[in-house]
């Protein structure tokens, strides 16, 4: 996961952050949302932010999320984050 900037009409920079989602295989790619003033978009921001300012070199990282399908009008592959269930991968 890392943080992008696919924003759309039903996804707003103002109210959303993105962020890019790939499987650990990278066959698959997903962009997630969560709204910008939630506490998970903080807990998020902890990951990739240094102070208030995105690193230049900015992180992947890998992390297992809970996430929901984006609301009517969005992308098949515009998905929001409902929850970090693991600060790594879920290997079974």
């Amino acid at each position: 996961m890392r943080p992008a900037s696919l924003y759309t009409a039903v996804f707003p920079e103002g109210e959303y952050l993105c962020y890019q989602f790939e499987s650990p295989d990278r066959r698959e790619m997903l962009w997630c949302y969560v709204q910008s003033n939630s506490d998970l978009a903080k807990l998020l921001g902890n990951f990739f932010l240094n102070g208030q300012i995105v690193e230049e070199q900015v992180k992947v990282l890998p992390m297992t999320l809970k996430l929901k399908h984006g609301p009517k009008g969005s992308l098949p592959n515009q998905w929001l984050i409902e929850g970090v269930l693991h600060e790594d991968w879920i290997k079974m």
